[in-house]
């Protein structure tokens, strides 16, 4: 039941009264405005980040993206996200910033889901090289 309601609270699922939970669809306008907001709130994070991390936590950041550079030559889409997973972890620990953190979780996990409905393979080496690029300047 909590992890429905979570689910409800960042849009995942809908509750309609008498007729139980649906599944939300995935509205491209809607996703644009998450990856607006994202954006916003990772920016804060990584500049937070680049400010307070710890030697290990720099280096952890550059591997994991390291990671997704790999996984993304191989077209490997799970170890891509397990990998890019692995990367906001550290990242956001780093950061020292949990209400940013907090904020940023639910459309991370919002534009994953849009991720595995649209992905598209030659999308993860460009997301992966990002990725990288961002990792290296927080380091």
């Amino acid at each position: 039941r909590e992890a429905l309601m979570r689910m409800v609270s960042i849009g995942l699922i809908v509750q309609q009264p008498r007729r139980g939970l649906l599944v939300s669809a995935i509205d491209l306008a809607d996703h644009l405005d998450v990856i607006q907001t994202r954006r916003v709130l990772e920016r804060l994070i990584a500049a937070c980040s680049a400010r307070r991390a710890t030697a290990q936590q720099r280096t952890d950041i550059v591997r994991c993206a390291r990671t997704m550079v790999e996984a993304a030559a191989r077209g490997d889409l799970t170890g891509y996200m397990r990998a890019d997973h692995a990367l906001d972890l550290v990242n956001h620990q780093a950061s020292h910033n949990d209400s940013a953190v907090r904020a940023v979780i639910p459309p991370i996990v919002q534009c994953r889901r849009f991720w595995y409905a649209y992905q598209h393979e030659g999308e993860i080496v460009e997301g992966a090289n990002a990725h990288l690029e961002l990792a290296q300047g927080i380091a």
